[in-house]
């Protein structure tokens, strides 16, 4: 009895077990064939540089196997972009800020900003300039000729990673700059010419964009940035007394002090009249108080007599 109970269930489950098996490799190719499909696209569009294109364009890309380039070739040496801001205490701003353009120039540099201004009778100075990053130190030593030092400040930011990223990412856009140059020749109807150029267009200012901020961080890394802040010394200044000013400051407490005065009588005069009347009936109670008795004795011998 039993083996026929389980021969039976063997006949109910094995249809069960082969449809699942069956839906189970279904999807499984489906879905190696969705990453395979997916793959190949995205090798074609460069991760998705040409989605909006017509398909028919898309088909006629020329099979290359160059594919975005995280990394450079080439050994790129650590780029530091150094910067530098002094603080500079000086008897003549105007001399001092004119021998520091000169200085920025002798050492083949140039002036980025200058400024001169005069603030409550005392003169500062401000001069911003670029020298090149072998001669930083050079600089910030000279700059101890034109004043005394109260602060300096280093600043050393590494930018390869970001240089690197930034090379890579370039090499890439003019990669498609060229697929799409090869495209716009093979397309034949004026809608596709228009979605190339678009397309081209795009990847254009792509490109400036980050030659801009690449032309940015090597200047920055090749020529230095020094900031320095003039001032003057605080001149020694006698105060001036006025006397008029004094001699009035005088009568003025003397008014406000006798104004405190007949204020504060004025307030006190209610409890005048309330406690001194008060005060005497006071003292003559206690007064009252305090008069002797006459003694037991003396009362007994007034009787007796």
């Amino acid at each position: 009895m039993k083996n026929i109970r389980f021969t039976g269930l063997m006949v109910l489950k094995k249809p069960r077990l082969k449809i699942i098996i069956l839906l189970i490799a279904i999807v499984a190719l489906f879905s190696i064939a969705s990453f395979l499909l997916g793959f190949v696209l995205y090798q074609i569009n460069l991760g998705g540089a040409f989605t909006r294109l017509p398909s028919s364009i898309i088909g006629k890309i020329r099979d290359v196997t160059s594919s975005y380039d995280t990394s450079s070739n080439e050994s790129i040496d650590r780029m530091v972009v150094k910067t530098a801001s002094v603080s500079l205490e000086t008897p003549d701003v105007v001399s001092a800020t004119r021998q520091i353009e000169a200085l920025a120039a002798s050492f083949e540099g140039y002036v980025v900003q200058s400024n001169l201004g005069n603030q409550s009778g005392t003169r500062w100075g401000y001069v911003s300039f670029r020298v090149p990053a072998t001669h930083f130190l050079e600089t910030l030593e000279a700059l101890k000729a034109y004043g005394s030092i109260k602060e300096r400040r280093i600043q050393n930011q590494d930018v390869t990673e970001q240089y690197v990223d930034l090379d890579s990412r370039l090499r890439n856009l003019e990669r498609q700059e060229g697929r799409l140059l090869e495209i716009l020749v093979m397309a034949k109807t004026v809608s596709e010419v228009l979605e190339v150029e678009r397309e081209l267009e795009r990847v254009r200012g792509e490109i400036e964009r980050l030659t801009g901020q690449l032309n940015y961080l090597r200047q920055s890394v090749e020529m230095s940035l020094i900031q320095v802040y003039l001032t003057e010394p605080p001149a020694l200044k006698i105060p001036t007394i006025y006397w008029e000013d004094a001699i009035e400051i005088g009568i003025l407490g003397w008014l406000y002090m006798a104004k405190g005065a007949i204020i504060l009588g004025m307030w006190a005069i209610p409890f005048l009249i309330l406690g001194i009347p008060t005060y005497y009936a006071y003292r003559r109670l206690r007064r009252g108080s305090r008069a002797p008795q006459p003694s037991s004795q003396v009362s007994a011998q007034v009787t007796g007599t």
